[in-house]
């Protein structure tokens, strides 16, 4: 079974989107974004085979045992197909900074 991984930041391959996570908001935190669940918005961002090996790396880079993030399983929707898949995301676990990104995209905070 292959894992996969909404990456929205800097984890992100890509500046292109190619997937929409609805449900969660983008906040700005200077180098890099984080989201946290918001019923009205919605994520831009890529999606990314990963193995358990490198969703345990992630694990340790994200803070998820420090408690700066959870690790959930979520559906994100590809812009062009619309097709859903079930894929792993980092929540933030609080809100650390107050500036929203509109857009929902890291690649086009102004838009």
């Amino acid at each position: 079974m292959t894992n996969y991984l909404f990456a929205y930041g800097t984890l992100r391959p890509s500046t292109t989107a190619t997937h929409k996570l609805p449900g969660y908001a983008m906040y700005n935190y200077g180098k890099y974004p984080y989201i946290i669940r918001s019923p009205e918005h919605s994520v831009l961002g890529n999606l990314c085979a990963v193995t358990e090996a490198e969703l345990a790396e992630l694990d340790v880079y994200e803070g998820v045992d420090r408690g700066l993030y959870t690790r959930e399983i979520v559906a994100c929707t590809n812009l062009k197909t619309e097709k859903a898949t079930l894929c792993y995301v980092y929540v933030a676990t609080s809100t650390l900074h107050p500036e929203r990104i509109e857009s929902g995209d890291w690649y086009n905070i102004g838009t």
